[in-house]
């Protein structure tokens, strides 16, 4: 199985503060989990996964070529934060269809994606008229997830999405990344809920100090 990120000797720093020092890594298909304490490289290595910062050393490719000022890369990766900041008054479906047309889509067009990437998180349809900010935590993560559906990526990075989800929240989060798998979707996601990843994904990145061990979870 071919990888979709291959990283060979690579290194970003803010001036003496370090953020990966001389990594080197592949990420194949499926769910593969980034696992550190705070301060281990996991932000610097999502944004340089998603274009956001160059590298200073090494090299980086995702789907064989390097995502920095790669718009062809880039529009292959969907990228879901922790923290959320919408308007205030806007609904699921609305702000759905807004990034959609935002994005070159007609009004149309933004709708029926929206409502598909909805259904794919399997947020409920009373739910898509709701103010964004009456819903619950684990349904403002279905909506972000529906964002990163829009456009149909190949890839998809998720910091910490199930960060203050009950268990059963978290279940059934997890459950909706796994039918994205099945559908060919690859996940790179960061949880701090070591037993959740331990059973979702098949693959790890283990970050210590901006360094990083490989290894993969036979038992998933």
């Amino acid at each position: 199985m071919n990888p979709i990120v291959e990283a060979e000797n690579l290194s970003r720093f803010y001036g003496l503060y370090l953020g990966l020092n001389n990594v080197t890594f592949t990420i194949k298909p499926g769910i593969t989990g980034i696992v550190g304490p705070n301060g281990a490289g996991k932000t610097t290595l999502f944004r340089l996964l998603t274009g956001q910062i160059k590298p200073d050393a090494g090299t980086l490719q995702i789907f064989g070529a390097s995502p920095w000022a790669n718009p062809l890369v880039q529009a292959q990766l969907a990228y879901c934060p922790e923290s959320e900041a919408v308007p205030p008054g806007l609904r699921s479906l609305e702000w759905l269809i807004a990034l959609g047309m935002i994005s070159g889509l007609s009004a149309d067009a933004a709708e029926k994606h929206g409502r598909n990437a909805l259904a794919r998180v399997k947020l409920a349809p009373e739910h898509w008229k709701k103010r964004l900010t009456a819903l619950s935590k684990g349904m403002k993560q279905r909506v972000k997830l529906a964002q990163c559906l829009l456009h149909e990526p190949k890839l998809i990075v998720l910091d910490e999405p199930m960060n203050g989800l009950d268990p059963m929240g978290r279940e059934d989060f997890s459950n909706v990344l796994r039918q994205l798998a099945r559908e060919g979707v690859s996940i790179v996601i960061s949880s701090h809920i070591l037993h959740d990843l331990e059973a979702l994904c098949s693959d790890f990145i283990l970050l210590r100090g901006g360094r990083i061990a490989h290894e993969e979870n036979e038992a998933a």
